[in-house]
């Protein structure tokens, strides 16, 4: 499995990273923005892989990126967000094709279970 994340925050990547490497011993692919070479690897790892998108990337438009996702990756798309924007746009990034919408606030745990569902194979996640 693949999992490819895209953040600028480096703590909760490296984070993120150490612990998925121990739990999974997957393939991980970071990237700090959304440009040409990320939507490359995303449009080339296949329907096993799982995207972690941090909504906090200034200049990303998310409805548009979801819908791009939603034509263009086979895989699942996991959006962490804030906890002030969570609650406003979590149901509309889900209607837009998003596996899962989770608050960072949750912590890694609430991240745990979206990526475990998504590898179980059920249709979206809610936590």
């Amino acid at each position: 499995m693949n999992i490819i994340i895209i953040s600028r925050d480096r703590l909760w990547v490296d984070s993120l990273c150490i612990t998925l490497d121990l739990l999974l011993e997957c393939e991980i692919t970071c990237f700090t923005q959304v440009t040409a070479l990320a939507e490359r690897a995303l449009l080339e790892v296949g329907n096993s892989a799982i995207l972690l998108m941090d909504s906090a990337i200034p200049g990303v438009d998310y409805w548009e990126l979801s819908d791009w996702l939603n034509i263009n990756f086979e895989g699942n798309s996991i959006i962490l967000t804030s906890s002030h924007s969570y609650n406003i746009h979590g149901a509309r990034m889900m209607r837009h094709g998003c596996f899962a919408v989770i608050c960072k606030t949750k912590g890694f745990s609430a991240c745990w279970r979206a990526i475990q569902s998504a590898r179980n194979g059920q249709n979206y996640f809610i936590d």
